[in-house]
């Protein structure tokens, strides 16, 4: 954890870009709640998890408009025939 220029950990650092690290893999987690395959490009400011999970749902919003217009789009499925109950013993 950081607190204006000062590490607030004992621990030494695993990597020069550990920070850098961790902040990809908060996205990714972020991002894979969307529950669906993302194929993109990622350019993140000052990415948070707030922000991170606000694009997620800007994503979602969009899949899902788009899946509703192929629904409204494709034929309509072809209609259930009955199931017939079993014989009787």
């Amino acid at each position: 954890m950081i607190r204006d220029d000062a590490v607030l950990t004992t621990e030494p650092l695993r990597y020069a870009d550990e920070f850098v690290r961790h902040k990809m893999l908060d996205i990714l987690g972020d991002l894979s709640l969307l529950g669906r395959p993302l194929a993109g490009h990622v350019v993140a400011l000052l990415p948070s998890h707030t922000a991170n999970i606000a694009l997620g749902r800007k994503i979602a919003a969009q899949m899902d408009g788009l899946l509703a217009a192929v629904r409204a789009f494709s034929p309509p499925p072809p209609p259930r025939t009955p199931r017939r109950p079993p014989p009787p013993p």
